[in-house]
């Protein structure tokens, strides 16, 4: 990213594992410690979406990730990769921004458009994702296998 973004960009990464201290090291070989904040794990995520402008959830695996439909149940659009079922919540330039798995270029491109203004993202995803994963839509779906 160009160096005006860096120095005010703030990205706070959710969770631990087995690679946490790897990232936390190479963020500050680095300098980007300013940017990268490690907040741990917390069992308040529900609180917490709602703070930020976008979810990013840059994966190489995923099967369907319940963060991203609490992300945008708190009405914040999601940039995620095309893996797994990542495309059946996000819509690309809808609800979220989908980037092909591993392509550093594509995931630039978008949070510098991001940061200038000349993306975003208007529709209201709390109502959408309402509308499409609702446990009445869910419960209608399983029926209709049924049926």
């Amino acid at each position: 990213l160009p160096k005006e973004i860096k120095e005010e960009i703030r990205i706070d990464i959710y969770g631990g594992g087995p690679y946490r201290k790897q990232l936390e090291e190479k963020v500050l070989r680095s300098g980007l410690k300013h940017c990268f904040h490690f907040m741990g794990s917390s069992s308040h995520l529900k609180s917490i979406y709602c703070k930020y402008d976008y979810m990013l959830q840059p994966t190489h695996m995923e099967c369907f990730s319940l963060s991203i439909l609490e992300s945008l149940a708190a009405n914040v659009p999601v940039i995620t990769t095309n893996v797994g079922g990542n495309e059946e919540a996000i819509t690309n330039n809808a609800n979220g921004y989908i980037v092909k798995a591993k392509d550093i270029l594509a995931l630039k491109t978008i949070l510098t458009e991001l940061y200038l203004g000349t993306k975003q993202i208007e529709l209201n995803t709390r109502l959408d994702v309402e509308k499409r994963f609702s446990l009445g839509k869910m419960v209608d779906n399983h029926f209709k296998l049924v049926q």
